[in-house]
Parts: C-alpha cells; sequence; structure tokens
C-alpha cells in the first residue's frame, strides 16, 4: 500500500512538473529576478528531480520593456533546495547553462560572452565557483574557472570597496585591441582564464590566463603558435610569457602592467620580421630606406607610460644586430649597436657599420626631425650620394673626384641630418685621402678640417702630396715624383658661387695646382711654360663658378731658381732664378714684377694673356720686357747663329700678339750693344770683306764694331729700324730696313762713313759722290744674307738719340 501511494505521487508530481505546475515555478523564477531588478522571459520552466529547477529559452532585461538584454541560455538548470522550493523559499546551490550569453560593460561592445557552457556552484558561505565552463568571447573560444569569495546577486552588495576604475580602463582598452585582431576560422585561438579571490575585496581578486594562436593577425601581420600567458589582478597585468613566430624568426618577451600608475616595463627579444611587424603590424612605415634579406635581431627592455590624457611615453634599451641588408641603395654586410629611446628619442650607441668597402663606427641621436651624429668612416664617397643634391655643385666637385681599387677615404666627423630632407644636412670633422684623383691630376694623400652644409664648404688647412709622375715636366727633367701644397683654407659659398683660397703653397709644379681650380689657365701654362724643378709658389683669391666668371681673381708669387723654359720666337727661351706675381682672371693672365735671368742677363718685365673663349684657339698676350748685358753669344746659340764670340745686349720692348703666331707679333722698343763684334755676327758679318774690299785693305775686316744701338717697331712680325748705328775707329755703320721674324729673312740697308786717315784714302775709290760714304743692301736670310754695293741714296732724317750717345750735361731739376 505505501508502495503503491509513492507511485502514484510520483506519477502525478512529474505529469505536473511536466506542464510547470501551471506556471508556479516560472512565477517564482521571476519574482527572485524582479526582486534583483532583471526581467526574464522564457518558454518553460520546471523542477526536474535529476537536475533541479530547468529554464528553456531563458532571456534576462536589464528594464522592464525588454529592450537590453543582459543574458540568455537555451537551458539553464538551478540545483535547489526541492523541499524548501516546496515551501516557496529558494536556495540555490548549482547551476548549468547550455549556449548561454552574457552581455559585458558597453565598453567592451560589440564583443561579449557567448555559446558558454559551463557550471557555476554557490556554497553556504557565498562562495561561488565556474568550472568546466567554455565559450566564445568576439572570435575567441575561451575557458573559464573561477573560485570566488563573498558572492552575492546584484542588489544586495554590501557596498564593499569601490569598483577597481584602472582595471576596467584597462579591459576597455584591452577590447579596442582586439578590433585590430583576426584569428582563423579553421584554428581559432584560444583564452583560458582562472580568477579567485573576495569580490568584497575587489584588491584580493587574482587571475591566471594563458591566450593561444595557431594563427593570428594583427592588421594585416600574421603571426604563428601565439602564446601569452600571465597573471592579472586589481592593480597589475604580469605577462609571463610572449611568443610567437612570423615565418622569418621568433619573437619571446615578458612584461608587468601597473593599472593604478599606468606604466609598464617589459623585456623582448626578436628576430621576426621587424620592417613586416611595424608596417603590416603596427601601421608604422618608418623604415622604408630599409630592405633586410634576414630579419634583425633585437634584444630590449623599456618601460612605458600610458598618461590619460597625453601621448604614450615610451623608454627603451637594448642591442640591435642586422646582416645583410639594403638602404639608400646600398648594399650592407652588417650593422650592430646598443640604442637607448627615451621621450621619442632615439640614440644609437657603439654602432658598427659594415660594407663590403669600407665601415662606420660611432653614434647617432635621433632627436624630434633631426638626426645628429658622430662617426668615422671608411666607407666611398658614393655611398653618400642620396644626402647630396643631384644637381648642386657640390656634386659637380665630387664628381670630378675619381676613385680607383687602392684608393681610401677616412672620415672623422660629427653633425646632424634631417630624415624627411636628406639635403638638409651639416658636417664638420677632418678627412684624409689616399690615392686619388681631381680634374685627372693624381694624388697619393690628402687631408683638412672642414665644416660642410649644402650650400658651404670649408676646409682648413688642407694638405695635399702630389703624385707628380704623369707631369710633363717630370716626365722631361725627372726630379721628384710627388711635391706637398698646403693652404691655410679653401672655401665655398654654394649662394654666392665662390671658392675663395686662403694662402695655398708649396714647391710644386704650377699645372697640377692650378688645375684643381683653374684647368683652362693650367693647359695654357703647361703648354707655354716647362721648368726642370718645381718652383715655390703662394697663392690666394677667389674662383668665380658663376657662367660669366668675372669674380675670379687669383694672386700667386712663384720663385723658380731652376731652369724655366718659354717659347719665344719660336724658341724655347732658357730663365733661371724666375720670380713673378702673377694675377689670374676669368681667361686673363696677369704676370708683373718679372724678374729672370736669360742669356747670362737679367731680364724684367710685365706680361698679360688673354685665354681665348673658344677651345683650340691660341691665346692673345701682351707685355712689356726689359733686359740688361745679355750675352750675344747665348743668344746666338739659342737662336743657331753661329760666329758671335762676344758682346752685350741692352734694351726693351713692348709686344702684343697671339701666342704660337710670330706673324701677329707687334711691339716697339729699342737695344744697344757693347763690347761686341758686330762685323763677326750673322746679320752684319758679310758686310765686313765688302767694305775692305771697297777700302782696298782688309783693315775693316779686322776692326771691331763694340757698340750699336736702334730703336725699332714690329708690325705683323716683321722688325722695322730707321737708326741703327754702330762704328770702328775708323768707320761709323748706320743701317735701316726690316726683318720678317717669321720667316727668318732681312731687307735692310747700311751705309758705311769712313773717318780720318782712312776717308782721304779711299777718296780715289770713292764712286758715290759722297765723301768716304758707301751704301750696301742686304737681303735674304738672317743666318747668311747677302750684301751688295748699291749706289748711295740719302738717309731718313731722325732726331732719335742712338742708345749709346753721349749723356747730356746736368740739368737744374727744380724741386
Amino acid at each position: 500500500m505505501v508502495l503503491l501511494t509513492l507511485v502514484v505521487g510520483g506519477t502525478i508530481l512529474w505529469k505536473v512538473n511536466q506542464r510547470g505546475f501551471s506556471g508556479e515555478w516560472g512565477e517564482r523564477l521571476q519574482e527572485q529576478l524582479d526582486a534583483y531588478g532583471l526581467h526574464a522571459e522564457f518558454s518553460s520552466v520546471r523542477l526536474s528531480f535529476s537536475r533541479g529547477l530547468v529554464a528553456k529559452d531563458l532571456s534576462i532585461f536589464a528594464d522592464e520593456d525588454r529592450t537590453t538584454l543582459l543574458a540568455s541560455a537555451d537551458l539553464l538548470y538551478l540545483d535547489i533546495d526541492r523541499a524548501i522550493a516546496l515551501r516557496g523559499q529558494w536556495q540555490v546551490r548549482s547551476a548549468e547553462f547550455e549556449n548561454a550569453y552574457l552581455r559585458l560593460p558597453d565598453s567592451c561592445a560589440p564583443h561579449h560572452l557567448s555559446q558558454l557552457t559551463g557550471k557555476a556552484s554557490l556554497s553556504r558561505e557565498n562562495g561561488f565557483a565556474i568550472t568546466e565552463t567554455t565559450g566564445r568571447l568576439g572570435q575567441l573560444d575561451i575557458s573559464l574557472d573561477a573560485n570566488l569569495l563573498d558572492f552575492q546577486l546584484p542588489g544586495v552588495s554590501d557596498g564593499g570597496e569601490e569598483d577597481s576604475l584602472p582595471l576596467d580602463d584597462f579591459l576597455a582598452m584591452l577590447h579596442q585591441e582586439i578590433e585590430h585582431w583576426k584569428t582563423s576560422e579553421t584554428l581559432p585561438a584560444h583564452l583560458a582564464l582562472k580568477v579567485e579571490g573576495s569580490l568584497a575585496k575587489p584588491s584580493t581578486l587574482d587571475g591566471s590566463f594563458r591566450f593561444t594562436a595557431p594563427v593570428i593577425s594583427r592588421l594585416n601581420y600574421e603571426m604563428r603558435d601565439l602564446n601569452l600567458a600571465g597573471r592579472i589582478n586589481r592593480s597589475s597585468l604580469l605577462l609571463e610569457e610572449a611568443n610567437f613566430n612570423d615565418g622569418s624568426g621568433s619573437f619571446a618577451g615578458n612584461g608587468f602592467y601597473n593599472f593604478l600608475k599606468r606604466q609598464a616595463n617589459f623585456e623582448v627579444a626578436s628576430s621576426a620580421s621587424l620592417k613586416r611587424l611595424m608596417r603590416t603590424g603596427l601601421g608604422i612605415d618608418k623604415l622604408s630606406q630599409l630592405e633586410f634579406t634576414q630579419p634583425p635581431s633585437i634584444s630590449a627592455r623599456g618601460e612605458l607610460l600610458l598618461p590619460p590624457d597625453s601621448s604614450p611615453e615610451l623608454s627603451l634599451t637594448g642591442e640591435i644586430n642586422l646582416k645583410k641588408f639594403r638602404f639608400l641603395d646600398g648594399a650592407w654586410e652588417s650593422l650592430t649597436s646598443d640604442f637607448s629611446l627615451q621621450k621619442n628619442n632615439l640614440y644609437l650607441r657603439d654602432l658598427v657599420l659594415q660594407h663590403p668597402e669600407g665601415s662606420l663606427t660611432g653614434q647617432l641621436l635621433f632627436q624630434n626631425e633631426n638626426v645628429r651624429y658622430q662617426a668615422h668612416s671608411t666607407l666611398p664617397p658614393h655611398l653618400f650620394d642620396p644626402f647630396i643634391e643631384p644637381d648642386g655643385d657640390i656634386r659637380k666637385t665630387l664628381d670630378r673626384v675619381k676613385f680607383g681599387d687602392d684608393s681610401e677615404v677616412v672620415l672623422d666627423l660629427a653633425g646632424s641630418i634631417r630624415p624627411s630632407n636628406l639635403t638638409d644636412w651639416s658636417a664638420s670633422g677632418q678627412i684624409r685621402l689616399k690615392n686619388f684623383s681631381y680634374n685627372g691630376v693624381p694624388a697619393n694623400y690628402a687631408s683638412s678640417s672642414f665644416n660642410l652644409t649644402p650650400l658651404q664648404a670649408i676646409y682648413t688647412r688642407p694638405e695635399i702630396e702630389f703624385d707628380l709622375t704623369s707631369d710633363r715636366s717630370y716626365r722631361a727633367y725627372g726630379g721628384p715624383e710627388q711635391a706637398v701644397v698646403r693652404a691655410d683654407s679653401v672655401s665655398y659659398d654654394d649662394t654666392e658661387k665662390l671658392t675663395r683660397i686662403e694662402h695655398l703653397h708649396g714647391v710644386c709644379w704650377v699645372p697640377p695646382v692650378l688645375r684643381l681650380f683653374i684647368p683652362s689657365v693650367a693647359d695654357y701654362l703647361e703648354r707655354t711654360y716647362r721648368t726642370s724643378a718645381p718652383p715655390a709658389f703662394s697663392s690666394s683669391g677667389a674662383i668665380d663658378h658663376r657662367p660669366e666668371r668675372s669674380r675670379t681673381s687669383f694672386h700667386t708669387h712663384i720663385q723658380a731658381p731652376a731652369p724655366l723654359y718659354y717659347t719665344f720666337l719660336g724658341k724655347a727661351v732658357e730663365l733661371r732664378e724666375t720670380s713673378a706675381k702673377i694675377h689670374t682672371h676669368h681667361r686673363q693672365v696677369d704676370v708683373s714684377e718679372l724678374s729672370s735671368y736669360a742669356f747670362s742677363g737679367p731680364i724684367n718685365g710685365q706680361l698679360t694673356v688673354l685665354l681665348p673663349s673658344i677651345p683650340g684657339r691660341s691665346p692673345d698676350f701682351r707685355g712689356e720686357l726689359r733686359w740688361t748685358r745679355l750675352r750675344l753669344s747665348d743668344i746666338g746659340e739659342t737662336y743657331g747663329f753661329e760666329k758671335i764670340e762676344s758682346g752685350l745686349l741692352t734694351g726693351r720692348m713692348d709686344f702684343l700678339g697671339t701666342a704660337g703666331k710670330i706673324e701677329t707679333l707687334n711691339g716697339s722698343g729699342n737695344f744697344g750693344l757693347e763690347q761686341g763684334e758686330l762685323f763677326k755676327a750673322p746679320v752684319f758679318g758679310p758686310l765686313s770683306p765688302l767694305i775692305a774690299g771697297i777700302q782696298g785693305h782688309d783693315r775693316a775686316s779686322h776692326e771691331t764694331a763694340r757698340d750699336a744701338s736702334a730703336n725699332f717697331l714690329i708690325r705683323s712680325g716683321i722688325l722695322l729700324t730707321d737708326d741703327f748705328i754702330t762704328s770702328t775707329d775708323s768707320l761709323t755703320v748706320k743701317a735701316e730696313g726690316s726683318i720678317d721674324l717669321a720667316r727668318k729673312t732681312l731687307d735692310m740697308t747700311a751705309r758705311a762713313d769712313t773717318e780720318g786717315l782712312l776717308k782721304l784714302v779711299t777718296l780715289p775709290l770713292n764712286l758715290t759722290g759722297f765723301s768716304g760714304l758707301f751704301q750696301f743692301r742686304g737681303t735674304g736670310s738672317v743666318a747668311d744674307p747677302k750684301w751688295e754695293n748699291t749706289p748711295f741714296t740719302r738717309p731718313q732724317q731722325t732726331n732719335k738719340p742712338p742708345l749709346f750717345a753721349d749723356p747730356p750735361k746736368g740739368r737744374v731739376v727744380p724741386e
């Protein structure tokens, strides 16, 4: 009977429970939720002896009009004390849920917890535990475990500690960060969370987490085998592990974040693709000039501050190591450096940059929009091309420098550069060059201090050692194989287009030096002058680089003790102990205070050379020369005259013409001969036996015409004179006529006037009608003229005194 009663009663209870007790359990559940300000909807609620209170299609709203969904579940199993529940009282011991949804705070939208399946339990001591719970947070698979004390449903909290706002802010920031991430649909990421502590004391809450993702992307940067693990509490986040690989290398790190101070400290080590990480993962394209063959190796430790009302502040120190990369069109072997990042200022210390052609060591400071550097470099100059304005004058100057396989360039420099504009830079320091050429002039060595900007170059105390073995003078005469030239300073101003040179000096052949600055003048000097040994010189001035070149003004003082050769009237004249001041203008060279020795006598004067504007044409010249007691025998030897044994020539000449073209020579002057034997000279030598024959004896051929003088003009290469005069003890010879300097021919008339007893002796032979007077005409070559007796003609009248006329009496000079 008892057994039958239990069976019948159980059957009735089961049927009623299946019908929901006509809504009684649903009403009770709704009343309990209403007490906490929550409003529920469900399709049914029933009591199960095995599962407890079961709610289907449960939805919980935050408002009566049911517009804000807080949570939902396909099935909710509440393990309640059934005995007291039948008496209208509730005591929930645990709950199970399937496909549940939980809305997170609005700051986390649009991602919320969904597809939750798991267990939750309450203990008598208000302990709350979540176990075996899985679900989804956005695209993430999650698993939850919690063990919380002092749990109370909403509405009955005792007020406890204040909510942890910094943690809320961090969670909001974390949620915003999640927006940038994308996981694989076939290989989803997983987040495991464990939380424990007292809800009445949020400071005791402590959680651990592990986030893993076989494949995940931030923006377009793909990472594989991502693993993040750590702990989190109200005040801080400890990141114990952070590692991944991107197919190029790996990344590993750890860190600590203080929510209250908004401060993070971390350590990282990476061989991942830095450029791809920055550009595609962080949206920072700061390495566009860099191309990596293999990713850089970086280890760093640092601190990050995230102020709520200002930009983040990052401090970082570490080491970087690059292998095989390209930068600014150059292929580099390696880069190693310690680095420090403070307030967006990046400092590279102990930098070592290797290139197949050299290296650079030093330090760099990236500060705001500027980079300051200090370095020692053996890199070739072409690697600095990106920093030089392509069409600027400095570029053109550098293009004149040529290097070979054995060349060396050593730089010690300091300066700054603007990365956004590589042509905005400055540099100062010292440079040393070996085995190079400039404007075709070879040099063994050069050094200088310098101060450079794109608009100005100043070289202080420059020094260069020329290689003279290819110089024309060296090949002709030998001598030293190198010469050192120094200067106080050489500067170039791009705004003024002007190079200034202060005290350039040395002992060197002049053409190689001038070819550095004024190639056209150097070419002319090399063609015109040759020295058997390098002269000493000192130069200062300015060189104009504008098209008109009007401001070029270059002063040089030269001293050449050794023989110097100058082509004059078609022959190389040897000059000794030469000194001069040379003023170089654009296409003009003025030589003043010229002093030298030639033909064993002093020569002084000045010369101006006008260089042609059309290449290949000969320069024009004008000048003035004065000479004193030059040996006639030396002149004869130079110009191929014979039988000149004595005689000293003194005179002067003003002249102008075109180099290499005697037919263009014009000028005027005078000369005087002393202590000579004129009738043994080439021009008048053949005249001596002719005079002797007319006189009937050979005395004239034995007499010496020791003195002679003449004024002359030169017109188109033809020397003209009308007052040549010479005398012996018994006769006076006067001459007039012309000498063609180009053809070396003459056409002259000479008149001989006998004196004393010789005049009486010759009276019977005088056929001219003039007592004691004879006339001769000479023609033919200067070296071998033909003289003939001709009818006497009256000479041209002139009042010009001969060069060796008796001096006038003294005169009173008024003061």
